[in-house]
């Protein structure tokens, strides 16, 4: 949800523009499963101040359709909308009507190539997301091996002085191991 929130923001800014600027937004989520499994055909999202127990005001709704859900919703109209999304059964007028539209939409070619080239921006991007964390994932593992590579040549150190019956003291200002472990290694050997 706060990809398509952030989406929808920052088209509406322009650059150099203030925040103020923003304008009240709902964000339409249509979903064939029921993400929050409550079983509801609607949730209206808003954020929550927890300090003061309040709606907080930010200027965004978020509505996620459940369709799923569509026996339970009350009203004809919405509930074969609902019904024809995860069914693809198209029951009034409306849906056979949507029907027909979305059969031409797949048929048209500049429909299509619109759509893949979205999905293509969209894939690069997710992808592009991958590859960063991946790099990071790799430096944050590389990092903690060097710690944990260096931490054992100090152990191993530690106790090569140990046997060698230098100072406790001298081996853990020499080593940057604690006094404390220092003597633990001591008592080891």
């Amino acid at each position: 949800m706060r990809y398509y929130q952030a989406v929808v923001d920052s088209t509406d800014l322009v650059h150099g523009k203030e925040y103020d600027n923003l304008k009240q937004i709902y964000v339409l989520f249509i979903c064939q499963k029921d993400t929050f499994t409550q079983e509801e055909p609607v949730y209206v999202i808003a954020n929550y101040n927890y300090t003061t127990q309040e709606k907080a005001d930010d200027g965004v709704i978020k509505v996620v359709v459940n369709a799923s859900a569509y026996e339970k919703e009350k009203n004809v109209e919405k509930s074969a909308l609902l019904r024809y999304i995860v069914t693809n059964e198209a029951t009034d007028d409306f849906t056979r009507l949507l029907d027909k539209l979305v059969v031409e939409a797949k048929l048209n070619e500049k429909f299509k190539g619109a759509y893949m080239f979205q999905n293509l921006f969209e894939s690069d991007r997710r992808y592009e997301g991958r590859q960063e964390g991946i790099a990071i994932g790799i430096k944050q593992g590389e990092q903690q091996g060097i710690e944990k590579g260096s931490h054992q040549k100090a152990v191993e150190t530690a106790r090569n002085f140990i046997r060698a019956n230098v100072d406790l003291n001298l081996i853990a200002n020499c080593t940057g191991l604690s006094l404390k472990e220092v003597e633990k290694l001591a008592q080891e050997i």
